[in-house]
């Protein structure tokens, strides 16, 4: 997961965001976007499908077998 939040982070600062930005766009505290992005708080993909909208970005999720 580490490397979703690095490309999360990457999208916030090429759009010059910061997490209070992200928190009012999903409606969550400002404390709640720093805990997801340092991989604190466990996401869910509904949660994902959010960050991506807010950031303009394409979820985009494969399994292995």
């Amino acid at each position: 997961m580490a490397v979703v939040f690095d490309m999360i982070t990457a999208a916030m600062a090429e759009k010059g965001l910061i997490h209070k930005d992200l928190a009012d766009s999903l409606g969550v505290s400002q404390q709640r976007v720093s805990q997801i992005l340092s991989g604190r708080y466990n996401v869910t993909v509904r949660t994902l499908s959010r960050i991506a909208e807010a950031l303009d970005l394409k979820l985009k999720i494969e399994l292995y077998g």
